[in-house]
């Protein structure tokens, strides 16, 4: 990083801190009085170059480009542990900056990548590669987490906030308030298809 720390031997003398990429430092440090045995300096380390891969991915954050070497980008998915099971993953966003500072997104046909029809895409330090979800990925997830496939029936998993949830909107149904339909799925906050909500049946009025 160019940060360097002179402490020295003796209480007498002050402790000194330089960054030598800047040539005002640079030259406070040329002019400093000279070292003493038993003068310690400290080099702080620089970050190694990384990437950063987000989203579906099993163990998401920055992936070290090895020294001397290269890093593609089926090479980072697998250094974050591979996408995560059962998601069928078509595409990904590549992020990049560019010399003048532009930053510019490029998608990528990562179904394509993973089955080898498309070439590997060799990343630079700073990219990111982020792999969100879409429509497809978030259905997928959410049968994932809360579907449960039984011998012979299926289910939906058992949340008792969205039950309260789901009584309230039932309540607000027989208040006069919206489409039951509806509410059922405001209150359960996801995108059930319509073939996962029963018929609720109306209460006859008395």
């Amino acid at each position: 990083s160019g940060r360097v720390q002179l402490r020295p031997i003796r209480s007498d003398r002050e402790l000194l801190s330089f960054d030598l990429t800047d040539i005002n430092d640079l030259r406070r440090a040329l002019l400093a009085p000279p070292l003493e045995s038993g003068d310690l300096i400290f080099v702080e380390a620089s970050e190694p170059p990384a990437v950063y891969v987000t989203g579906l991915v099993n163990s998401a954050g920055p992936v070290a480009i090895p020294e001397n070497g290269s890093l593609s980008v089926l090479r980072a998915i697998a250094a974050t542990g591979g996408i995560r099971e059962y998601m069928k993953v078509k595409e990904a966003t590549l992020i990049r900056r560019l010399t003048n500072g532009e930053q510019v997104h490029v998608k990528l046909e990562l179904g394509e990548m993973l089955a080898g029809k498309v070439e590997d895409v060799e990343l630079q330090a700073g990219d990111i590669l982020s792999i969100a979800h879409t429509p497809a990925t978030f259905i997928q997830d959410w049968f994932i987490r809360n579907v449960i496939f039984g011998p012979t029936s299926i289910g939906v998993r058992y949340d008792p906030l969205a039950q309260r949830n789901a009584s309230r909107a039932l309540s607000n149904r027989f208040l006069g308030g919206g489409s039951l339909q509806s509410s059922i799925r405001a209150s359960l906050g996801s995108a059930i298809p319509n073939i996962l909500i029963p018929p609720v049946p109306v209460p006859t009025q008395p």
